[in-house]
Order: structure tokens, then C-alpha cells, then sequence
């Protein structure tokens, strides 16, 4: 696959499409073009055979950062409303037990 290039964003047809990388290596081992990926909206390093990879349109990297960061804003809500009813909770516990 030599159109493959270092800075392209892509994802792996084995995996679904899940995630979306940056390349940002290609190595040669004489049979296959091997890229190293680092993900672009989480903390994940991955290799990679080119075969393996799809350049995605800018079209479809900004619909993935936009899912990303909507997933993002609903796990800290359900955190922040879960730290909530933690705090609550204590106090509640400490009420009881400072009447008895």
C-alpha cells in the first residue's frame, strides 16, 4: 500500500473502524509495510499492517471526534452524578449515626 504516508489519519478494517489513528511510523520487513499508529482521541499505540489500514476522509475524522467527545461529556456526567450520590450518601450516614 504506498500511499500510505506518516501523518495520515486512519483506521483498521479488522477491528471495525473502532478507532482512528495517526501514523506515525512505516517500517518495510521486506514483505509488508508495517505502520506504527498512535490513537487520536485516546491513549493507545498500535502497529499495523498498511493492507490493513483505510485513510479516512476529514469529513469522517471530524464525525469521530464529535462522537468521541459527546461519549466523553456522558461518562463524566454518569461519573460526576455517581460521586454525587456518594457524597450524599455520606452525609446521610453521618447524620445517622452522630443522633445516636
Amino acid at each position: 500500500m504506498g500511499n500510505l504516508k506518516i501523518g495520515d489519519i486512519v483506521a483498521r478494517k479488522s477491528y471495525g473502524y473502532d478507532i482512528f489513528f495517526k501514523v506515525v511510523d512505516i517500517q518495510n520487513n521486506g514483505k509488508d509495510e508495517i505502520a506504527t499508529l498512535k490513537g487520536i482521541t485516546c491513549r493507545i499505540q498500535a502497529d499495523a499492517p498498511a493492507s490493513d489500514l483505510v485513510v479516512q476522509p476529514e469529513e469522517k475524522v471530524r464525525e469521530y471526534k464529535n462522537r468521541v467527545n459527546i461519549d466523553y461529556s456522558e461518562d463524566l456526567k454518569s461519573t460526576c452524578s455517581f460521586k454525587k450520590s456518594l457524597v450524599l450518601s455520606k452525609k446521610q450516614l453521618f447524620k445517622r449515626y452522630a443522633k445516636g
